[in-house]
């Protein structure tokens, strides 16, 4: 059985519980390495956040995150009364 379990948390109060992950998950998935590195918005995500449009899930074992779903929550362009979150990034450590 597993301990692990997903919740959604403040962008604030677990981004450097993630960071940890993020070399590993570029790294699988991150494409032309050599000429774009990584290297996160902060300034953005945090504005994003401040502004409740940015959703972020945790996958955590025990108190440990290891996974994490990020989307951006904004009315649609197509559909201006309709919420949708949009999928930024997911990502879950093997």
């Amino acid at each position: 059985m597993s301990d692990i379990t997903f919740q959604v948390e403040n962008w604030f109060s677990c981004r450097n519980k993630m960071e940890w992950l993020f070399p590993i998950h570029w790294e699988e998935v991150g494409v032309y390495k050599d000429k774009i590195k990584l290297n996160f918005n902060d300034e953005e995500y945090n504005r994003l956040a401040e502004q409740g449009n940015l959703v972020i899930v945790t996958a955590r074992d025990k108190e440990k995150i290891v996974g994490y779903h990020w989307s951006f929550l904004k009315h649609h362009i197509r559909y201006k009364d309709s919420l949708t979150a949009t999928t930024d990034v997911f990502f879950l450590h093997p």
